[in-house]
This record gives structure tokens, C-alpha cells and sequence, in this order.
């Protein structure tokens, strides 16, 4: 059997403390180490403890000086702050392991667990510590063979011409952008003004916006997001289908047909939304486990737009003048472009044709009427068929939704 719960968390607790002990004891050595070596104590190994005074200083005498005084400082904290503090923690993980060993009664066990964990421990931190330790050694022998400037005047002069240098030619990138941007949309819109894709034939000025926007036609869909309660409806009704082509194939066709409906015509018959009753699959279990798994976790990701920034003003203004009933948009009967009208010129014109009785009749009854009569005029029909039996009673209850007379 292994261990109780009880013990599990004694045991995590352990190895946790014992894991906080090792790590604290490598940190305080290389504490240690970068008091002894001054090569790293002048590196950036540990920057917490590296005190930044100030810049280097324009005179030689006065930066070596700056220096002298921050390995001083560098020293005096590592030896009164940093390497105390570690080892007051080392000795206090130390107490509270062994206070947390003295509870188990199988010491020997959780010991055991300590060391294998300890062992993993050092061999991992004392390479990435090595390799630490390697690569600013490295840095610091890097840094001294360089060359100093003889005054940093110099240097930051050179700094800031370049940064001058790099600013103008932002500015000038940006600039030849932004013309060759407004040179692009002028041409775009030229090309769709003399191929006929957008005529504007109403009275208003349209902005270059508005073109650009309505070049794409009126059948132009805008990219949007994935409806989750359609996704998930799509696959139900997917699933069920499959579940009667499932059901059909594990018993014959022949055997399951009704035969009430075998002479019903196609247009007549009800579409079901029914699933198949007592069909259990182990297959078919696990497929609709897995599929309604993933409809109901997808969150889909937000889609990019499919418009440029320019469209997107464009179709505002657009939108804006149609619900101001001030542009009428619409598309040619023939060639497929897209007319830009005056609204109220628009509903006057259709108004105008609407009044003409050469071109409509007035009609003598009102549509409700004419419907219920037709209606009749239908169930007389079917009523005829099913009294000379050329139809069924499940045929006529679909077509009139009534019982024998």
C-alpha cells in the first residue's frame, strides 16, 4: 500500500523544505565565491547587490576612483547583507527540516526521498551555475580588452548624430509612405471610377473612402466572428443524422419502412427532428462525446478584418448617408456596378410608377379574400380525391389539416 494522504503531505511539505535547503546553500556559495574572485565581483552576476552611482565620470583619475569605491561597496554587502541573510535562512530550512523528519516514524523512507531529490538537485544547479559563472568571467575578460575611448565627449556626440540620423530617415520613410499611400488610393479610385465598377449618379459628393468601400460590390462579406450557438446546433443536427444512418444500417431498411408514408409525395412529408429510440454504439458514443467535446470548448480566436482602414471609414460614411435617407445604393441591372442614387429621388420615382393604372389593376377584393377562396377551392379539390380514394387520409390531413367529413 503507499502512503496515506496525510503522509503525502508530510512528504511534499519535506521535499519542499528540503529543496528550498539545497538551492539557499548553492546561492551562499556562489556568494562565497564572488567575494573571493574579483574578476566576478566587477560583473554583473549579481545585480541585485551591484550598487549604479552614476555614470563614468569624463576625467580617468576620477573614474577609477568611482570604481575603487563601488567594489568596496560591492564587498561590504556581500559580507554584511547578502551571505548573512543566506545563511540565517540555510540554518532555518535546516531547523525545519529536521523538526518535520522527527514526525515520520519511517525516517529511513523519506531520507532516502531527500537525497535522491538532493542529488538531482546540485548536479542540475552546479551546471547552470558553472555555465554562469563561464559566461560573465568571459564578459569581464571581454570588457577589459576593449579599448576605452580616451573621453566620452566623443562617444556621445557620435550618439547622438546617429540618433539624428536615424530620426530623419523615419521621418522621411514615414512621409514617402503616407504620399505613396494617398498616390495609391487616387489611382485606385480613378481605375474604379473609368472601369464603371461605382457610378455616382446622385447629387452629393462622395468621398475617395466611399469609392474604395463600395468597389468591393453589395455581395461583399465582411469577416466576423464564429457563433458558438451555431456551431453547436450544426453539430447536433449533424450528429442526428448520422445517428439514423447508423440506425438504418444496423437493421434493414426494408424492415423499418412505414408504410403509411410509403405513398406520400416528398413535398408532403414532415421533417423530424426526432433522434432513434433504445440505439445505443460504443463507436458512435465516442464520436459524439469527442465532437460536442470540442463545439462546446472552442473558443475561436477573433478574425482578422478583411477591410483596410481606409474601407472601414468608407463603409461608415456609407452607412452614415443611408440611415440619413440621403443615398440610395443599388446595382445595375446589367454590367454588375454599383449605383450611388438620390434616396428621395429614388421614392418619388416609385411612387410615380406605383400611381400609373396603365401599369397595374386594381384589384376587386383584398388579398385575404382572395386567399381564403383559394383555399377552399383546394380543400373542395382534395376532399373530392380522398371521397374517390386517389389519396389517403394522412395525405389529405397534411395538405388541409383536417379530420374525414
Amino acid at each position: 500500500m503507499g502512503p496515506r494522504p496525510r503522509d503525502a503531505q508530510r512528504d511534499n511539505y519535506s521535499l519542499n523544505l528540503s529543496e528550498k535547503l539545497v538551492k539557499r546553500e548553492l546561492q551562499l556559495g556562489l556568494l562565497r565565491q564572488v567575494r573571493e574572485n574579483s574578476a566576478l565581483l566587477n560583473t554583473k552576476i549579481l545585480p541585485s547587490i551591484r550598487p549604479k552611482i552614476g555614470k563614468l565620470f569624463h576625467h580617468r583619475d576620477l573614474d577609477l576612483k568611482s570604481q575603487s569605491i563601488l567594489h568596496q561597496a560591492r564587498v561590504q554587502i556581500l559580507e554584511q547583507c547578502a551571505i548573512p541573510e543566506a545563511q540565517r535562512d540555510t540554518n532555518r530550512l535546516q531547523l525545519s527540516l529536521n523538526k518535520a523528519l522527527d514526525r515520520y516514524e519511517d525516517r529511513e523512507r523519506i531520507e532516502k526521498l531527500i537525497d535522491d531529490q538532493n542529488h538531482r538537485l546540485t548536479t542540475t544547479s552546479l551546471k547552470r551555475l558553472d555555465k554562469k559563472v563561464k559566461f560573465h568571467l568571459d564578459k569581464a575578460e571581454q570588457e577589459r580588452q576593449k579599448s576605452r575611448p580616451q573621453q566620452n565627449i566623443k562617444r556621445n556626440n557620435k550618439r547622438k548624430r546617429n540618433a539624428e540620423r536615424r530620426r530623419a530617415e523615419r521621418k522621411k520613410y514615414r512621409t514617402s509612405k503616407a504620399a505613396k499611400k494617398v498616390e495609391w488610393m487616387k489611382n485606385h479610385v480613378e481605375d474604379n471610377i473609368k472601369g464603371k465598377l461605382v457610378i455616382n449618379l446622385s447629387s452629393q459628393e462622395v468621398p475617395d473612402i466611399a469609392y474604395l468601400y463600395l468597389a468591393k460590390g453589395l455581395n461583399f462579406v465582411e469577416s466576423r466572428p464564429v457563433a458558438k450557438e451555431d456551431l453547436l446546433f450544426d453539430v447536433k443536427e449533424f450528429l442526428r443524422k448520422m445517428e439514423w444512418k447508423a440506425y438504418f444500417h444496423q437493421i434493414q431498411a426494408d424492415t423499418t419502412t412505414d408504410r403509411d408514408t410509403e405513398d406520400i409525395h416528398k413535398d408532403l412529408r414532415l421533417r423530424s427532428r426526432k433522434h432513434p429510440q433504445d440505439y445505443n454504439h460504443p463507436l458512435f458514443d465516442e464520436i459524439k462525446t469527442r465532437l460536442m467535446g470540442f463545439a462546446t470548448n472552442l473558443n475561436p480566436d477573433k478574425p482578422q478584418s478583411n477591410l483596410t482602414d481606409a474601407e472601414q471609414r468608407g463603409k461608415g460614411w456609407v452607412l452614415k448617408s443611408i440611415n440619413e435617407q440621403r443615398l440610395f445604393i443599388t446595382s445595375a441591372d446589367k454590367g454588375g456596378a454599383t449605383l450611388i442614387l438620390d434616396y428621395r429621388t429614388v421614392m418619388d420615382t416609385v411612387k410615380c410608377e406605383l400611381e400609373k393604372e396603365t401599369k397595374f389593376t386594381k384589384l376587386d377584393t383584398s388579398v385575404g379574400v382572395k386567399m381564403e377562396q383559394t383555399q377552399l377551392k383546394v380543400k373542395e379539390a382534395v376532399l373530392k380525391h380522398y371521397h374517390l380514394k386517389t389519396i389517403s387520409e394522412e395525405v389529405k390531413k397534411r395538405i388541409t389539416g383536417a379530420l374525414v367529413m
